[in-house]
């Protein structure tokens, strides 16, 4: 189930994906048709997923994501869509912890 507003044709404010039971799976906000601010994913269980930031519809800032038991698997900066930095990462093999991309 999806719920949300559209204003001049454009999706506007909070936008809800629920699973069939009404429980969120994805919490996103646009302005004027572009995502802005957080975006949260959950888990059926209920538990974040992930969590990241929009600005103008580009992923920008901090971008981190869980486990399905709650351990934060990885942390990412980005800035306008474009990797900047790596803080953790689970693929420890092909990543190192703390890699800066600038």
């Amino acid at each position: 189930m999806l719920s949300g507003e559209y204003s001049n044709s454009k999706k506007d404010g909070n936008w809800l994906w629920k699973d069939l039971s009404g429980k969120i799976i994805k919490d996103q906000y646009f302005k004027e048709g572009m995502q802005q601010g957080e975006e949260k994913i959950y888990y059926k269980n209920g538990k974040l997923k992930i969590q990241v930031n929009y600005l103008n519809d580009e992923v920008t800032g901090d971008y981190r994501y869980w486990s399905e038991d709650g351990e934060l698997k990885g942390h990412k900066i980005y800035r306008e869509s474009e990797l900047i930095k790596i803080i953790k990462s689970h693929l420890k093999k092909k990543l190192k912890k703390n890699k800066n991309y600038e």
